[in-house]
């Protein structure tokens, strides 16, 4: 790692390391940006200032608490529950259908990526296709539940209802399902109608599509700015769409736990990968400047909302009513 250091000429990656972390703040600004579209739609109206900051503070949640898509989401919904004071389900529909965009736009990089490399087994070891198909499968089937939760009505209430019975069994009767599914009732069904307004006009999911395209097209260009930083301009494109969809599919499957762990199976995955190109120290230092744009920076920006903006004040329902 030193001697690639030494070799680095420090204004050239200056350069494009900041293009990296620019980059990478457009991405989540694009991404905040769509959330806020698909929240238009259900006619609850919020700035793209204020999207921006209750989607950094869900990230920082999701990053710091080992709950990812969960913790982050509640935040998420919670916030715009406090201003707008709108039903938690059709709020919480919006962040879903964001998710199943990024989700789609995701699987189907990662899905090219994979084919590229069946059709050019040189290019990865091949004891690594066989996890790698394995994963690009399991990817497939989480979109499609999510997919189907969008399209097909009474599928959010058929999964929640499972999920209670299998609490109510491993915890031994102590989850009173008829209870539970009762006061889950009206929340669910203001989730489904949240979804209906979007199955009902499809034209609305055009822009946030759009938007959300161009955050993902952001991210790679951030990873493919890291690349460049190190002076390594001829990766082929496989590359770095496997290795985008790796880091932040894995990132977001152990959130913070992945911290060292995910380190050092991207150093070996990126080495074996292009071994005839990049040496373990490069992928070493590769992967410390990637997790610093798609992890450290995410939860330093979340945390500088927090402090700066206040806690309290992300939290009041909004500036005229009484803070809690």
């Amino acid at each position: 790692m030193f001697r690639v250091l030494e070799q680095l000429n420090y204004s050239h990656f200056l350069f494009f390391y900041l293009l990296a972390i620019i980059a990478t703040l457009f991405s989540l600004l694009f991404s905040s940006a769509s959330w806020a579209k698909l929240l238009d739609t259900l006619s609850i109206k919020i700035s793209l200032a204020k999207a921006f900051q209750y989607n950094m503070v869900g990230n920082f949640v999701d990053l710091v608490v080992p709950c990812q898509t969960v913790c982050g989401e509640v935040v998420r919904v919670q916030l715009v529950y406090q201003e707008k004071r709108e039903n938690y389900g059709r709020i919480f529909s919006s962040a879903l259908v964001n998710r199943i965009l990024f989700n789609i736009i995701y699987v189907f990089g990662l899905s090219v990526g994979a084919f590229v490399i069946l059709l050019n087994r040189s290019s990865l070891p091949g004891f690594l296709i066989g996890p790698l198909l394995v994963f690009v499968i399991g990817a497939l089937i989480y979109n499609t539940v999510l997919i189907t939760m969008a399209v097909r009505r009474g599928t959010a209430k058929k999964l929640f209802s499972g999920l209670i019975s299998f609490l109510e069994v491993i915890s031994f009767g102590h989850f009173d399902k008829k209870k539970l599914m009762a006061r889950a009732e009206k929340p669910l069904i203001n989730f489904e109608t949240g979804f209906q307004a979007y199955r009902e006009n499809p034209k609305s999911l055009i822009m946030p599509s759009v938007l959300i395209s161009f955050s993902w097209l952001l991210g790679v260009l951030s990873f493919v700015l890291v690349f460049f930083a190190l002076g390594y301009f001829y990766l082929p494109v496989d590359f770095f769409l496997i290795g985008f969809s790796l880091t932040i599919s894995i990132q977001g499957i152990v959130a913070t736990l992945s911290v060292g762990a995910l380190d050092i199976f991207l150093t070996q995955f990126l080495n074996l990968y292009a071994h005839t190109t990049l040496t373990i120290g490069a992928s070493s230092v590769a992967v410390l400047l990637l997790r610093f744009v798609v992890f450290w920076l995410q939860i330093i920006v979340g945390w500088a909302i927090i402090q700066f903006v206040g806690a309290r004040v992300l939290l009041s329902a909004s500036p005229s009513q009484p803070k809690k």
